[in-house]
């Protein structure tokens, strides 16, 4: 009954954020892919399955509102789990509890934005929530939880490219531990071998609509010469470079432009100054050699590019501009594609006043730096093991710790949506602190 009562709760709470802010807040990356759900032509720019699930729902109302709405669902369930590992008998603590979780600027925003990191998010944080209840039994029974975790994993491996590494990693790691305690081999296949089928079944549509894009829909420049490109920007600019290199390097973008246009944390102006790319299709594997031979001759440019890349995911104090939402200019034509039609009319400018107090803070502002939320959570989750003598916790900040390390070689923005599991990992083990420093007081 008391889930219940916390899932509608927080379902609601949600809903009044979301007419707020109706239809939801429609970001540039979801809106990109709203338009590919609406002309049936589905692409891989963005990840296939999470444009896929998209279209889907769509089926059911016509509106990017059905996947916030969708997300609600998602981080309710969420939400009622965290809730209900909170033992302190006293309700008005655990109704205290339940509030600062869910009405948190960060939470209550990101829900009601369609971005597929938000989703990506909670599923890879149920995942370690899963695997750590399974654990607590010695991963045996409820086969209903294993086939849900092998979703979950394979949902987040589909839904963000660094996803891929997170989960492989969470998956090794869940063998691991299973054959360390001696695990029956058909409990520990089971998740392995499920996520394997569903993958393959995320593959069938994937296969479908991605054999009738068009040529032209197809993105023109891999991933990895984006990467190159924007790296090269730092050579450029500090570099030793031969001249004969420099003269074939302009053939592929002005050097001028190309120096001016770095910026080590965020690649988007590298991508947007004009290439040739005819003649860099034409001289790929000669570009790709001399990036490396570019590296090797300036090792030390390439380590400070990726300390200020990654500084976001490891940095205690911002290093560059650090993206988690400008809510004076949030809805200008040039940062979002969709504005909002409030039902509830007037709210969401205290509301945006509030976070913006809040994001601007002399102290408070360094808790919207998520390597913080971190490197709390780590304490945290040590203190309680060490307290407690129970490894077991430490499988809350796995997933987290992962996500963190599948980002450090393709952290491509300071984009605090990337890390949004940091916040909802702090919030899991300030609710298992919580629980340590008051059960005991009999509260």
């Amino acid at each position: 009954y008391e889930k219940l009562l916390v899932f509608i709760g927080t379902f609601m709470l949600f809903t009044f954020f979301l007419l707020c802010y109706y239809p939801g807040i429609i970001t540039y990356d979801g809106n990109v892919q709203w338009m590919e759900v609406i002309s049936g032509n589905i692409t891989n720019s963005h990840p296939f399955i999470s444009t896929y699930f998209m279209y889907l729902l769509s089926f059911i109302y016509k509106s990017p509102t059905i996947v916030i709405i969708f997300q609600m669902l998602v981080a309710s369930l969420t939400f009622t789990k965290i809730c209900s590992m909170v033992r302190i008998k006293n309700r008005v603590i655990k109704y205290i509890c339940y509030f600062f979780i869910i009405a948190q600027p960060i939470i209550s925003i990101y829900t009601i934005t369609l971005w597929k990191d938000v989703l990506y998010s909670y599923y890879l944080l149920n995942s370690g929530l899963l695997i750590y209840e399974w654990s607590r039994v010695n991963f045996n029974k409820d086969f209903k939880k294993k086939y849900l975790l092998a979703i979950l994993l394979a949902l987040a491996f589909s839904y963000r490219v660094n996803g891929m590494i997170a989960v492989v990693l969470l998956l090794l790691t869940l063998i691991i531990i299973m054959k360390v305690k001696k695990v029956n081999w058909k409990n520990i296949v089971v998740v392995p071998l499920t996520f394997i089928i569903v993958l393959g079944i995320f593959a069938i549509p994937k296969h479908y609509y991605l054999s009738k894009v068009s040529e032209e829909t197809q993105a023109s420049r891999g991933v990895l010469d984006n990467y190159m490109i924007w790296i090269t920007g730092t050579y450029l600019r500090e570099g030793n470079i031969a001249k004969e290199d420099k003269e074939f390097l302009n053939n592929i973008a002005n050097l001028e432009s190309w120096r001016i246009a770095y910026n080590p944390y965020l690649i988007n102006n590298s991508n947007e100054m004009s290439i040739d790319v005819d003649f860099l299709n034409d001289n790929r594997e000669k570009f790709r050699k001399l990036f490396v031979k570019m590296t090797k001759d300036n090792p030390i440019l390439f380590i400070v590019h990726y300390i200020k890349a990654d500084s976001l995911l490891i940095s205690p104090i911002t290093l560059g501009y650090v993206y988690t939402y400008d809510f004076s200019v949030w809805d200008r034509i040039d940062t979002f594609d969709n504005k909002i039609n409030p039902i509830i009319p007037g709210v969401h400018k205290y509301y945006d006043f509030y976070i913006n107090i809040t994001t601007k803070g002399p102290i408070i502002k360094y808790f919207y730096n998520p390597a913080n939320a971190m490197y709390i959570s780590i304490m945290i989750t040590i203190y309680l093991v060490i307290k407690s003598k129970d490894k077991k916790y430490l499988l809350f900040v796995l997933p987290m710790l992962y996500n963190t390390v599948s980002l450090l070689p393709i952290n491509i923005a300071q984009d605090l949506r990337y890390v949004y599991i940091n916040y909802l990992t702090l919030l899991c083990v300030l609710v298992l602190l919580i629980n340590n420093v008051l059960v005991k007081k009999d509260y």
